[in-house]
């Protein structure tokens, strides 16, 4: 684990790359995108707009169709090395959500959570009459740098490339059999195809995972284009499983009184300062504005005590 210092809150935790070798083992850890995490702070603590809360929901639904394939991928039990949610650039920025290295090909998978019927017609995506983002487009996007990349180190292992609609509510007419798309009903058999094929990694698949994970654009925070200050905005702390503002105090912890999680305060603290140093980078934080941050339900003591610890480490 990194150690959670004051340089960590404002660099690493943000990364938007997660990248681990898994070979079957437990607990796959998903780092939310730095865009999902800035879109949550605002959303918490200004008032949205009916096209900020537009945005805001594409995005969470969107990291919650990734975070459900990489439940059903870590379920699976696929030898792999996983990189996730990679912003790269080589002349055009392209986002890759998974990249999955198998002892035999690299799949380049987009995950997509949308819902309702889709209609495909000459190279286009359309619902409900109006034409719609084309996800082969950014696929391919996605596979030309990748490929690019990869064959800068001479890296030959081949690479598959498909989007996966997760929702099982989508429906799309028009598609066709060569299309690199794989619904909802398909996943299983197609993971299942994928493991049958794989063997054990080793530290070829490991290092390619780590070349990835060089060629990132590491960004710490995002110009969501929304304009706020530290005056204008909601103070005070929200649980971090429902976003409810409704934390009753236990002493050592706090409890949502809406779904009845439990979260240490130093964990609630440490949270409040990662979001205060995500919307603004460039501010300060002392102990009294973190403790006014967290909208006085706290003591100046924890505050410092957290400042300090993560200052010294």
């Amino acid at each position: 684990m990194i150690a959670v210092t004051k340089d960590f809150f404002k660099k690493n935790v943000f990364s938007l790359l997660y990248v681990s070798i898994y070979q079957g083992g437990k607990n796959m850890h998903l780092e939310k995108p730095v865009t999902v995490k800035t879109y949550e702070a605002l959303h918490k603590r200004i008032y949205f707009d009916q096209k900020q809360k537009k945005i805001y929901y594409a995005f969470r639904m969107g990291y919650e169709g990734e975070w459900e394939f990489g439940q059903i991928l870590e379920e699976k039990d696929i030898p792999h090395a996983l990189v996730y949610d990679s912003e790269l650039e080589n002349g055009i920025t392209t986002q890759l959500d998974f990249v999955v290295i198998t002892s035999h090909r690299i799949y380049l998978l987009d995950i997509k959570n949308h819902s309702g019927i889709y209609h495909y017609e000459k190279g286009d995506f359309f619902k409900n009459g109006e034409k719609s983002n084309n996800p082969l487009t950014q696929l391919n996007r996605a596979y030309d740098v990748l490929d690019i990349l990869l064959r800068r180190k001479n890296i030959k292992l081949p690479i598959e490339k498909k989007v996966i609609f997760i929702n099982p509510t989508f429906t799309l007419y028009g598609n066709e059999p060569d299309f690199p798309i794989i619904l909802r009903s398909q996943l299983d058999d197609y993971l299942a195809k994928i493991k049958l094929q794989a063997s054990e990694i080793n530290d070829y698949h490991h290092k390619i995972a780590a070349y990835i994970e060089s060629c990132k654009v590491n960004r710490t925070h995002i110009d969501t284009k929304i304009s706020y200050t530290y005056e204008s905005m909601a103070k005070g702390i929200w649980c971090d499983n429902c976003h409810s503002d409704k934390m009753q105090d236990r002493h050592k912890y706090f409890s949502c009184m809406n779904c009845q999680q439990f979260e240490l305060k130093s964990d609630i603290v440490t949270k409040s300062a990662r979001e205060f140093y995500l919307l603004f980078p460039n501010e300060k934080l002392t102990s009294s504005k973190l403790r006014d941050w967290c909208g006085n339900r706290v003591s100046r003591k924890l505050t410092g005590k957290v400042l300090t610890k993560n200052q010294c480490k």
